[in-house]
């Protein structure tokens, strides 16, 4: 089965949603074998030295369109960015 997995920059509640300058999106297809349950995804995340008043970002990983199989609930997952400038 073939699951596809995306960031999403969007509106959480917990904080200000990320950007590009943030993190490198994905949008590719993961496949799970009978029985896997759980895939590593790896994202990378831009640290920078700059003060930032906006302390906490957001950004969403989404699965969708499922080849073979369905998506249990929930299909996406939010990750937070903490502020790591240092001051």
């Amino acid at each position: 089965m073939f699951i596809g997995i995306r960031t999403k920059i969007e509106e959480t509640g917990n904080g200000e949603p990320a950007d590009s300058s943030d993190f490198t999106p994905i949008d590719e297809l993961v496949e799970f074998d009978s029985g896997d349950v759980e895939k590593e995804v790896l994202i990378t995340i831009h640290g920078d030295t700059m003060h930032d008043e906006k302390q906490i970002r957001t950004f969403v990983v989404e699965l969708y369109k499922p080849t073979n199989g369905e998506i249990d609930s929930p299909g996406s997952a939010e990750v937070i960015i903490y502020d790591d400038d240092g001051t």
